[in-house]
């Protein structure tokens, strides 16, 4: 007779994990595997796999003490890059300031392919809703995106156009 296999039950920070399901198509550029994690009563959330063993736990934890505990790991292995490179002060605080910039432009062009669906209008150093106007976001949460304009217009020369 088969014994039952005792499920265990875990958590990221308060909510209960449902399950895990690989992405196929995606690993982060380092090669790691990437997971979608299933969670009662909230949405999935995505995120590495290395991130998720090292996370999980078997009790609920608080949102913030969850935080803690993974921007204190993070800083431990940035620490140890920045060690490996030997930065000195002010070359640190520019690569923070230089990451944080990536990170932004990142985010802000993930918005603008979202809200338009064309790369070629996003324009780096420049945060997307800076450069939609407040009619444009109100057709977008109506549902009415079909009027906000998304393509770019190119002047034809005559001979274009015959």
């Amino acid at each position: 007779m088969e014994k039952n296999k005792e499920i265990k039950i875990q958590y990221i920070g308060p909510f209960k994990v449902l399950g895990l399901v690989k992405l196929d198509d995606y690993q982060t550029p380092s090669g790691g595997d990437v997971v979608r994690v299933l969670l009662v009563n909230k949405s999935p959330i995505l995120m590495t796999l290395k991130s998720f063993n090292a996370f999980v736990t078997e009790k609920p934890v608080e949102l913030t003490d969850y935080r803690e505990k993974v921007v204190d790991e993070m800083s431990t292995e940035i620490i140890k890059v920045i060690m490996e490179y030997n930065l000195t002060n002010i070359d640190i605080s520019y690569l923070l300031k230089k990451v944080g910039n990536r990170i932004l432009d990142s985010y802000e062009r993930a918005c603008n392919m979202l809200w338009t669906g064309n790369d070629n209008l996003w324009i780096p150093g420049v945060p997307y809703s800076d450069t939609r106007s407040i009619i444009e976001a109100d057709l977008i949460l109506q549902g009415k995106s079909k009027h906000v304009k998304n393509e770019i217009p190119t002047e034809k020369s005559e001979e274009e156009k015959k």
